[in-house]
């Protein structure tokens, strides 16, 4: 999910806009062995994404207006993810960033920007 919020100039208006993407990583990752149990993890490469859904809040009451389509968002979204993970024995925590490399409104220069954080168990 992915989203942004706009209060226009005079703070008469307050607009938030949630995404709902269906996204494919393309990653390519290191391991760097820095010490007996500890590993360090870089990764990175293209994502794709498709628009599927959203919800349009409006000085907060949500509209059920589609988020995508001729009046919305753009649907198709693609850009660069990195991330960096630090692997304990089976234990993995990580961070990661996505930015996007097309506009998601037409006739606005808005991007995607996404930061998340994972943690994970190897069985």
């Amino acid at each position: 999910m992915k989203g942004n919020g706009v209060t226009d100039a005079w703070d008469v208006v307050d607009v938030t806009i949630n995404q709902l993407y269906l996204e494919l990583p393309l990653m390519v990752g290191a391991r760097i062995h820095t010490a007996s149990n500890f590993d360090l993890l870089f990764k990175g490469g293209p994502y794709l994404a498709y628009g599927v859904g959203g919800k349009t809040k409006i000085d907060g009451v949500s509209e059920k207006a589609d988020t995508f389509g001729d009046d919305g968002l753009k649907r198709f979204d693609a850009g660069l993810g990195l991330g960096v993970a630090f692997e304990f024995g089976k234990i993995v925590v990580g961070v990661e960033t996505g930015t996007s490399f097309t506009k998601v409104a037409s006739g606005a220069s808005a991007y995607n920007l996404s930061a998340l954080a994972t943690i994970g168990y190897k069985f």
